[in-house]
C-alpha cells in the first residue's frame, strides 16, 4: 500500500510541475509540435543550445521527425500499415500508437518498455514484413551498422520507406571497432557510447546496402523563422530510404505554409 501512495504523491507532483510549467511558457514564442506546447525557450543540453523541451523532454531530432511525418507522410496515418520503431522515443511512440491505422511494433536489443527485443543486425521478420521502419540516432552505436542496413532494407516492404537518421559531421566517416574505451569513443566520435562519427558519404553507405536514398535538409523544408519557432537544427538532413521508386509516393514536400 505504501508504495503505490508514494508512487501516486509522485505523480501529482510531476503532474502539478507540469502544469506550472505550462503556465510559465503560455506566451512563449516557440512551440513543440510533440507535446503541443508553448514554450519561452527550449532547454540547453550539454554543449547543445535550445536542445530540449522544458514539458516533454524531446529533442530536436524528434521534434524534427514528427514535424517531417505528419506533415509529409501522411500516408502512414491514413490507411492500416505496419510500423517497425527501433529504440522507441516517448515523443514519437505516443505519435504511434494512439492511431488505429497503424499497427505498432517496438523493437530493441537492450530497452525493457519494448515489445520485441531484437539485434539489428539479424531481424527476425521474413522480407518485405513492414511498411514502414524508424530508427533514430540508433545505427552510431552499432558496431556492424552495414549488416542492420541490410536487414532494414530486407524487411522494408517495396511500397514502403525507412526514415535512419544518425549524426552526420561535415568529412568522411570515422570508425575504428578496436576502440572501446568510453573516453576514448568519446574523443573521436562525440560520445562515449558512439562507435563511429559519420561523414558526408552517409548516403552513399545506404545505398551500398540496398537503399534507394533521397535526402531533405532542414533548411530547404523550413524557413528561418520555423526552425526557431519549432527548436530544430538547421544543418540537419532528413535520410528517407526506399526499397524501390514505388515508395516515393508515400513522401509529400508541401509548401512551407503547411507548417504552423
Amino acid at each position: 500500500m505504501l508504495p503505490e501512495i508514494v508512487d501516486n504523491i509522485r505523480k501529482l507532483k510531476h503532474s502539478a510541475t507540469a502544469r506550472i510549467a505550462r503556465i510559465k511558457h503560455y506566451q512563449g514564442k516557440h512551440f513543440c509540435p510533440c507535446c503541443k506546447g508553448r514554450v519561452i525557450a527550449f532547454n540547453n543540453w550539454q554543449h547543445v543550445q535550445g536542445e530540449t523541451c522544458p514539458h516533454c523532454g524531446s529533442a530536436r531530432r524528434h521534434r524534427l521527425l514528427h514535424l517531417f511525418l505528419t506533415q509529409h507522410a501522411p500516408v502512414m496515418f491514413e490507411a492500416r500499415k505496419c510500423l517497425l520503431h527501433i529504440a522507441p522515443e516517448n515523443y514519437l511512440r505516443r505519435l504511434f500508437q494512439k492511431n488505429p491505422s497503424i499497427e505498432y511494433i517496438s523493437a530493441d536489443l537492450s530497452m525493457e518498455n519494448v515489445m520485441v527485443k531484437m539485434d539489428i543486425t539479424d531481424i527476425q521478420f521474413p522480407d518485405d514484413s513492414f511498411d514502414f521502419i524508424i530508427c533514430n540516432h540508433v545505427l552510431e552505436h552499432v558496431i556492424e551498422d552495414r549488416k542492420a542496413m541490410k536487414e532494414f532494407c530486407r524487411v522494408l516492404n517495396p511500397g514502403g520507406f525507412a526514415v535512419l537518421q544518425v549524426p552526420v559531421y561535415p568529412d568522411k566517416t570515422i570508425e575504428d571497432s578496436s576502440v572501446v574505451d568510453p573516453q576514448e569513443r568519446k574523443r573521436l566520435f562525440g560520445l562515449e557510447d558512439h562507435v563511429r562519427k559519420y561523414g558526408q558519404d552517409y548516403k552513399q553507405r545506404l545505398e551500398e546496402s540496398g537503399f534507394i536514398v533521397k535526402t531533405f535538409a532542414v533548411k530547404e523544408l523550413f524557413t528561418h523563422e520555423q526552425i526557431i519557432y519549432f527548436g530544430l537544427y538547421e544543418g540537419e538532413t532528413i535520410y528517407t530510404c526506399f526499397k524501390t521508386e514505388k515508395g516515393f509516393q508515400n513522401i509529400r514536400i508541401d509548401n512551407l505554409s503547411s507548417y504552423h
